[in-house]
């Protein structure tokens, strides 16, 4: 692979994969009521607060937009969050809730959140989230997913959809148009730069195992085949 297309894939998947949004119009989905706003998730319409003050939030795809916008948290899954988002791991208020697998949600009502967002592998907690906090308004990303949590469209739009409504709840309509933008000239540049005679490799590492990841269905790499007509 050319060094040109590796630095343009690189730009496309680390705008994607932290999110991208979607290319919608300025009329949102949101309407106001007061002091509450309503906006529509994975799930329908939910009434969230108007300027929420006491975000929780459990999907590890929105950490590093979420960051960037400088939204500070009560609770989140601290030890899943990359190192390299900072703003995180050096806020010691943060109530860590831990892996999806076993998490302490404990920590999650002690943080006394008045919003929570959940999804991707964090969204399998959403009843017991809903059952310890009826309260709260749950906001689900589990965009793109059917009901056996498998996905039914193509990666880009629901990363599309996700960052389409966190910039709705957190007022960053045009950041979120921002961001789009630059991750559709990444797509471009990576499209532009590839030979197809070319053939690709998807690869993950974690834990210091180096595992393949197969073309459209591997986790985080094999959408990328599909997004950028890459030849396995």
């Amino acid at each position: 692979m050319s060094r040109a297309l590796a630095v343009t894939m690189t730009a496309a998947l680390s705008v994607g994969a932290l999110a991208a949004c979607s290319d919608d119009d300025d009329s949102s989905n949101g309407s106001s009521d007061g002091d509450t706003r309503t906006v529509t998730d994975a799930r329908g319409e939910v009434e969230i607060p108007a300027d929420p003050e006491r975000v929780a939030a459990f999907d590890n795809r929105i950490f590093q937009v979420l960051a960037n916008w400088d939204i500070d948290l009560v609770s989140a899954p601290v030890t899943l969050i990359p190192d390299e988002i900072t703003k995180y791991h050096e806020d010691e208020d943060i109530r860590d809730t831990g892996s999806h697998r076993e998490p302490n949600l404990e920590e999650l009502v002690a943080a006394e959140p008045d919003l929570i967002i959940t999804g991707y592998r964090y969204s399998s907690q959403y009843d017991e989230m809903e059952k310890l906090l009826p309260d709260t308004p749950i906001i689900d990303l589990s965009f793109g997913q059917d009901s056996e949590g498998e996905s039914n469209q193509p990666l880009e739009e629901t990363l599309k959809e996700i960052t389409t409504l966190i910039g709705e709840i957190f007022e960053k309509e045009d950041e979120a148009e921002d961001l789009i933008e630059d991750f559709d000239e990444a797509k471009d540049r990576a499209a532009a730069a590839y030979n197809s005679d070319e053939t690709v490799m998807g690869l993950l590492t974690s834990g210091g195992d180096i595992n393949y990841s197969a073309p459209s269905t591997g986790r985080s790499v094999g959408p990328v085949f599909d997004m950028l007509d890459l030849t396995p």
